[in-house]
């Protein structure tokens, strides 16, 4: 393995961790309120993404990242169910995201695609922050853009990573672009200048 693409992949999964980190430190601090429902499918989703990803591109250096991942989400949960500092408000994106993870998981483990089942887990991903990106547009005192930052940065690092690849392929690349996007999204939403605009947080 080409040791600067893998210095890259320990410098993103190190932010990644990071901004796990950033994140239960704002829970305890009562800055952040995690959904319990929605963190508990996002660690069984991280789990079957970090899998399927590592045998469909077949890229270690760009899978630390979401290991990692995988291993951030799942504390994340415990933490949060630990301090109590949770929520619990049950959407129809759960459910969808809950029934893909189960098909991606059948998907792999059954017929062996990786490729497929890793797609399945993207749609979850991408279903998954509906609600966030719904909350942060009403309110941006929801979220606290430090870790969003640092993920987009560290997705951004994967997205490079792969292209150094000299045997990647284009299906490599939706996974940390999307994640790009999407964390990218939440941490603008959530800047303290457009807080600014609001006097206060939105009452919920």
């Amino acid at each position: 393995m080409d040791q600067v693409r893998l210095a890259l992949g320990i410098v993103a999964a190190v932010l990644h961790g990071l901004g796990y980190y950033l994140y239960s430190r704002h829970t305890k601090l009562g800055q952040s309120t995690p959904n319990i429902a929605s963190w508990s499918i996002w660690a069984f989703l991280a789990t079957i993404n970090a899998l399927t990803y590592r045998v469909m591109s077949g890229d270690p250096a760009a899978t630390l990242q979401f290991f990692m991942g995988s291993i951030g989400c799942m504390l994340t949960f415990l933490f949060a169910l630990a301090m109590g500092k949770f929520s619990w408000h049950k959407r129809w994106e759960h459910w969808a995201m809950f029934i893909l993870g189960i098909v991606a998981t059948v998907v792999y483990y059954r017929f062996r695609n990786a490729t497929s089942a890793n797609m399945i887990v993207l749609v979850a991903f991408v279903i998954s922050f509906i609600p966030t990106l719904e909350g942060v547009i009403r309110d941006p005192f929801v979220e606290v853009p430090r870790s969003r930052v640092i993920w987009t940065v560290a997705y951004m690092i994967t997205t490079m990573n792969v292209t150094l690849n000299p045997d990647w392929r284009l299906v490599s690349l939706l996974m940390p672009v999307v994640m790009v996007v999407a964390h990218g999204a939440v941490a603008v939403l959530s800047t303290d200048t457009r807080k600014a605009r609001f006097i206060q947080p939105i009452t919920r």
